[in-house]
């Protein structure tokens, strides 16, 4: 796994910035050369000490001392501050190749758990459980310098004293042990912690958001919340002491071994200096070179375990970005023109349920038709369009567009096909322009601006902003930003579906927030709108199917009927029941 994580990882650095190695390796080799000179020249000045050597000698060993440390020490500094920059970069870019690759996972895996856990898993280990590219770095940087430092300080040892080896080795072990039962702990926690933390970031989330604060304050819902949080916090709260309680026992160990380990160490040198079998120079060296060596040798053992606890965190990262892409064809639509729309005794449920929301379904939408779709709460309706826009598959059944399955197609070519205002339709803390143009807000002419926002009826309440089309929307970001209306984001949401100007547009419940009259202004243009598009809607407010060339009526899990509005009213059924309920209302 380590291996794995490497690989990926740095073949990414290498592929974006190859002059980070440069930056890399150069601390790492004056990281490793610092404790030499603090080692070595000691001894040499301590034996010119008490060889009573010239002043001046041993004035200029000092003055070599400290300009090493100051020249070693100066290019660490510089070079922690380029690699500083470096993982800044880094970190937004995993952040951005995450939410893209999140963004190409299929809709109905976004409403498992188990994929949402393992979102949350990849955004904490690449976080504070890893310190990402950042972490496992700084890992391999104390690795190589310890490795370094071990093979000076071991021809040192070795041409002195053997058995510091011995006690030195012993000491690593143990230490080694520890940490890895350390490690182990935090593990343990990784795997529980971040479905925990994903619900509680959910609960005071929705505390805080503007969107959810009307409900919550009118229905009184803050004390459920709250309770819910603190749940959960405790749930959380027992996993980290659990941990904590266990490091603590394992560091109370290691701290008792440390002071085993240093005590032996100075009185083995102490027996060997007094018995003359060094000099107090050779003494002093040992003293630094045995503590080193056991210090580096510890530091191998413990960054290696330190990197594979690392890897084992970005690993989820990794699983996510090679995650298959069912999506991927290669089909274009490109060439494709006049699409017709066929559902081919279509069966659906939803994944991880057992009921069935839509049974032999089976239409034909000509091209350039206007299709309005009708029926009860819950027929089925909703789940027609996200069947169509390709965010579920067909548990059975198949949907093509001019005979061929769409399934077939690239999903990012299919989607150009697909204006859609959803029922549930977002807006963004943006301006108004960005939230109807998005990606072409820069590159939009002036005219075909003002054609788009007269038709979708947006217009007519942009004077009333100071900054007009550039007013910015919600006050997350700016103290000026508006609240709309639900009617006025709808227009928003119509008027983005409009610009995008696809072959086919989807329209879930367009006018449910509008007023009578300026449903009635959007419908009496619609046919202006669409032109001679493929058009869907669905909707409650029967009179606006009248725009329609057919209607599809929903009941009992299938198209239970279609036809005109008259052929529909002449035949009876539900939809003329539905009418009539609705004509006492209006008429």
């Amino acid at each position: 796994m380590l291996g794995r994580v490497i690989k990926y990882f740095y073949s990414e650095v290498w592929s974006q910035n190859k002059g980070y190695f440069v930056f890399f390796f150069i601390n790492i080799i004056c990281t490793a050369t610092v404790p030499f000179a603090n080692i070595i020249l000691p001894k040499v000045i301590i034996n010119e000490f008490l060889s009573h050597s010239d002043n001046v000698k041993i004035i200029g060993i000092v003055l070599l001392i400290i300009i090493c440390n100051f020249i070693m020490g100066l290019i660490i500094k510089l070079t922690d501050v380029k690699l500083k920059r470096c993982y800044v970069w880094f970190e937004k870019y995993f952040d951005q190749k995450l939410s893209k690759k999140v963004m190409e996972i299929e809709f109905s895996d976004m409403e498992d758990p188990d994929i949402l856990n393992q979102i949350q898993q990849v955004e904490e280990g690449m976080g504070w459980y890893s310190g990402g590219l950042e972490g496992l770095s700084r890992c391999f940087n104390i690795l190589m310098s310890a490795i370094i430092i071990l093979v000076g300080t071991s021809v040192i040892i070795a041409n002195a004293s053997p058995m510091l080896f011995i006690i030195c080795l012993i000491a690593v072990f143990a230490n080694a042990f520890i940490v890895g039962k350390i490690n182990a702990l935090e593990i343990k926690q990784f795997e529980k912690g971040p479905e925990m933390n994903r619900k509680f970031n959910y609960v005071y989330r929705e505390l805080t958001e503007t969107k959810y604060a009307k409900d919550i304050r009118v229905f009184k819902g803050k004390n459920l919340f709250i309770n819910i949080g603190n749940k959960t916090l405790n749930n959380v709260g027992q996993i980290f002491e659990e941990v904590i309680v266990g490091k603590q026992k394992w560091e109370y160990f290691n701290s008792l071994i440390s002071v085993l380990k240093n005590g032996c160490i100075y009185f083995y040198l102490a027996v060997l200096a007094y018995s003359r079998f060094i000099t107090i120079g050779e003494f002093t060296m040992l003293i630094g070179a045995a503590s080193s060596f056991k210090d580096n040798l510890q530091k191998i053992i413990i960054q290696i375990q330190e990197m594979q606890k690392k890897a084992n965190f970005m690993e989820r990262y990794i699983q996510i970005m090679q995650k298959e892409d069912r999506s991927r064809c290669d089909l274009s639509i490109n060439e494709l023109e006049n699409p017709v729309i066929e559902f081919r005794n279509v069966f659906f449920k939803y994944p991880r349920t057992d009921n069935y929301i839509l049974e032999n379904v089976s239409i034909t939408i000509s091209s350039g038709e206007h299709l309005s779709i009708v029926g009860r709460n819950g027929a089925g309706k909703t789940t027609f369009i996200k069947l169509l826009c390709r965010l579920y598959k067909p548990t059975k059944g198949i949907i093509t567009i001019n005979g061929i399955d769409i399934e077939k197609y690239s999903l990012e070519e299919y989607s150009k096909l697909l204006s859609v205002v959803f029922q549930d339709f977002q807006l963004f803390a943006m301006s108004i322009k960005e939230n109807i143009f998005l990606n072409d807000y820069n590159i939009v002419t002036q005219k075909d601006e003002r054609k788009l926002l007269e038709k979708s009826g947006v217009e007519e309440f942009l004077n009333q902003f100071p900054y007009k089309i550039k007013t910015q929307l919600y006050k997350i970001f700016e103290e000026e930003g508006v609240e709309l209306s639900g009617g006025q984001a709808q227009k928003i949401a119509i008027a983005r579906a409009f610009y995008k100007n696809a072959p086919i547009v989807i329209l879930d419940e367009p006018t449910a927030s509008l007023d009578p009259i300026a449903e009635y202004e959007i419908y009496n243009d619609f046919n202006n709108l669409v032109k001679n598009k493929t058009s869907i809607f669905i909707s409650h407010r029967l009179s606006s199917c009248r725009f329609c060339d057919r209607i599809a009526v929903f009941d009992n899990k299938t198209i239970s009927d279609i036809g005109t509005h008259e052929e529909l009213i002449q035949r009876g059924g539900l939809y003329e029941e539905l009418y009539r309920i609705q004509e006492k209302y209006y008429s």
